[in-house]
């Protein structure tokens, strides 16, 4: 996934991933494992702290 998506850009590629294929895919089989393998480099968003962190609800520690 590219860098230069939002957080919110990143999310709906997320959520509204697709794979071409025009028919049932075995549970198990090689394309089920590429087709999983596919969706997982395309939809990775790399971690990002401060991002996280300015979206977080909880209030950082102090005096720690």
């Amino acid at each position: 996934m590219s860098d230069t998506l939002t957080p919110v850009e990143a999310d709906h590629a997320m959520r509204h991933w697709t794979y071409r294929s025009e028919s049932a895919i075995p549970i198990g089989s090689a394309l089920h494992k590429r087709m999983f393998c596919e969706m997982l480099l395309t939809t990775h968003n790399l971690y990002k702290p401060a991002v996280i962190a300015g979206r977080s609800s909880i209030p950082p520690r102090s005096g720690a």
